[in-house]
């Protein structure tokens, strides 16, 4: 072959090599070859509540964009601990996107009662013509009964680690008449936080509640024979998780979730061509409430 002949069939492989790169590249891009998908994902997820108080009210707001080829249609259903609260459709054009802002007002409390109440009983009784106690159970250990020697009258006293009897102008002191019949009844209610995390019948619970304890008193002097009974009460309560859910829909498309959240509160699960993302609250209970619960 002349020299001038192998120059061109040289000139036509480089062509045919080049082509065929151009011809890769352009398939590579082609928006044809491209997956078709959706996203939904929470706008500024890190900054959705986790505990609120009755009556504050939760703004968000949910983003679908649109990777699909076609003008395609979705469905939406924004739920509160699984009842509606809003709902509707839209359409998107191919990359394109659309924001919906939503909105739950939690009504009560989300606290529940997660055991039944736990009673101890604790007896002490008075012998004025003996002189002797004698107690039952526990909770009398820094409980005494005083005789004055010059009137007779009888003290009960309780220490700063118990309950505090208050009386009159006093704070765990009760003076008693040995010539006479008389009674004494209080109850005091105490709540105490509490820290754990458990789960109970299906339904998931934070990591806060209380325990409501409370402690009745009845104390009978009959003339210098004291009886002491005292009952207490402890009721373990939880704050429940409540789910804040948004479910996307659509027939002709698969819808993924992006976005992703650092706070564990925030999840999705996905189901075909539907997609639901949420987030989980607790409902304080009201401070003054707390006292009168059993």
């Amino acid at each position: 072959m002349e020299g001038k002949e192998k120059t061109i069939a040289y000139a036509f492989a480089a062509a045919c090599i080049l082509g065929l790169i151009i011809v890769g590249a352009l398939v590579l891009k082609n928006p044809s070859t491209e997956e078709a998908f959706s996203e939904l994902y929470f706008e500024d997820p890190d900054t959705l509540p986790g505990v609120v108080n009755i009556g504050d009210k939760i703004d968000f707001a949910f983003t679908t964009v649109s990777h699909e080829k076609k003008q395609t249609a979705y469905d939406y259903k924004v739920t509160y601990d699984g009842h509606d609260i809003r709902s509707g459709s839209f359409s998107l054009e191919p990359s394109s996107s659309k924001t919906i802002n939503a909105s739950v007002t939690p009504k009560d409390s989300s606290q529940v009662k997660t055991t039944d109440p736990v009673v101890n009983i604790s007896k002490m009784k008075y012998n004025a013509a003996s002189g002797t106690i004698s107690s039952q159970d526990y909770g009398f250990d820094r409980m005494k009964i005083l005789t004055s020697p010059s009137d007779g009258y009888s003290l009960v006293v309780c220490g700063a680690n118990t309950i505090k009897l208050q009386i009159a102008d006093g704070v765990g002191l009760l003076i008693f008449d040995p010539k006479r019949k008389e009674s004494y009844n209080t109850s005091v209610r105490t709540v105490i936080p509490e820290v754990g995390l458990g789960s109970s019948d299906g339904q998931f619970f934070s990591d806060i509640g209380y325990i409501i304890r409370r402690d009745d008193w009845n104390i009978v002097n009959d003339r210098g024979n004291i009886d002491i009974l005292h009952k207490k009460y402890s009721t373990v309560y939880r704050y429940a998780l409540k789910k804040v859910s948004v479910k996307v829909s659509s027939a002709g498309s698969e819808i993924r979730g992006t976005g992703e959240s650092e706070k564990p509160a925030v999840s999705d699960t996905r189901s075909g061509s539907e997609y639901e993302i949420h987030f989980w609250i607790t409902v304080k209970e009201d401070p003054d409430k707390l006292q009168n619960m059993r």
